[in-house]
């Protein structure tokens, strides 16, 4: 496993109160999966959460599909990275303030990620990398 050289922004949360999606990311020719980095830098004091998606896209009806079927709640600042790859392992700086979920499956080339806010208000970035094999 190889990371790509360069994240990509996908959401800019600046005090989002409400669900907020990205656009379509497309994966590089021959990348079978990414990291996604949620970076949270101001939460509501007593918010109860909100949570993270990755989503697949169907080339052929449109349809979004869920990746990651049941996102843990975030609710505090901190950065919390996401990775999906077939064999996903032990993600490099664990421990440290940052929080790993690995899903272990193929990301497939197109989709998109939804920061769904449940209450609360919440200022941070999503960012991807894609993983070469």
């Amino acid at each position: 496993m190889s990371v790509a050289t360069g994240a990509t922004k996908l959401l800019s949360l600046a005090a989002a109160t409400a669900d907020t999606t990205s656009a379509d990311w497309n994966l590089p020719w021959g990348a079978t999966g990414a990291i996604f980095v949620l970076d949270l830098t101001a939460v509501t004091p007593g918010a109860t959460g909100a949570t993270f998606r990755i989503q697949g896209k169907d080339e052929t009806s449109g349809k979004y599909y869920q990746i990651n079927a049941t996102p843990a709640a975030v609710n505090a600042t901190g950065t919390t990275v996401y990775v999906v790859y077939p064999s996903a392992g032990t993600v490099p700086g664990s421990g440290s303030g940052i929080t790993a979920v690995t899903n272990t499956c193929f990301l497939p080339p197109t989709g998109n990620v939804v920061f769904k806010v449940t209450d609360g208000t919440f200022t941070g970035t999503v960012s991807m990398t894609p993983i070469m094999p």
